[in-house]
């Protein structure tokens, strides 16, 4: 007798169980190409803002019109970069976007509302908690720096370009990279949380600010247990968008708030 034999027949009008899609389905990229993918992304952002923005910033003034589009424009390719990158090393491993989470949620697209719903919460949660333990702990050392300068706020064209670089475009260039195609990649070989906290971190650190590395990177986690539970990345997508277009509203319409 085999472990086949064991197994029981389904009552008849017992539907089937619907089985929630895991983020390793389709996955066929490794540790390898995330390294190339990852250092070939962070490359080209260093030489689109040595180009755009340093070759702008001489010839104009640093807080100019000029160079504040120029470096909303790089902003906005970065993020093409990022999906570009992806797109190439996963094409070459013969997947697709459905093997980096681009498909509808199995149980539904309420339920994963309320995940979503959570998981925004708790990114919310998380930020506050680590500006009150800045406070409380004296550490204004690990306090984040502004992320736009008061020179984005002066112009309407570049808070348009900025704001649809940054609320529209990121979500979905960041979550493809990190969450769809790093921790993607990454759980072929890692447990959840493991495989999380590097996507995360990673996420913290390309944004530049050693003052976001603990919440960004606790962040990251978040979104990739929400992927995890949701099996599809536009539940993080979503999420990310909310962070995004709530924090930057508040910036735009409350200036000593940033």
């Amino acid at each position: 007798m085999n472990q086949s034999d064991l197994t029981f027949p389904r009552l008849e009008g017992t539907p089937p169980q619907k089985e929630r899609p895991s983020p390793l389905s389709g996955v066929t990229w490794d540790f390898r190409d995330i390294i190339i993918g990852f250092f070939a992304a962070l490359i080209v952002f260093f030489l689109l803002g040595a180009i755009i923005i340093g070759g702008t910033a001489a010839a104009f003034d640093k807080d100019s019109l000029e160079t504040s589009l120029a470096e909303a424009v790089t902003i906005a390719l970065l993020d093409v970069v990022l999906v570009g990158t992806v797109l190439v090393v996963i094409s070459r491993k013969g997947a697709g976007l459905a093997a980096l989470g681009f498909r509808v949620p199995a149980r539904g697209w309420l339920r994963m509302s309320g995940y979503v719903a959570l998981a925004y919460l708790a990114s919310v949660g998380l930020v506050n908690i680590y500006g009150i333990a800045i406070d409380v702990f004296g550490l204004e050392q690990l306090e984040p720096a502004q992320q736009l300068e008061d020179s984005f706020y002066d112009h309407d064209s570049v808070v348009i370009l900025t704001g649809l670089a940054i609320v529209f475009m990121a979500p979905i260039a960041e979550e493809v990279f990190f969450r769809g195609f790093i921790y993607g990649g990454l759980r072929r070989y890692l447990n959840l949380p493991v495989a999380g906290l590097i996507s995360g971190l990673l996420f913290s650190f390309a944004h530049g600010d050693p003052g976001l590395i603990l919440p960004f990177a606790a962040i990251g986690l978040v979104l990739a247990y929400l992927y995890e539970r949701t099996g599809s990345l536009l539940a993080p997508i979503v999420v990310h968008f909310a962070f995004n277009i709530i924090s930057f509203l508040v910036l735009l319409l409350f200036p000593e708030l940033r």
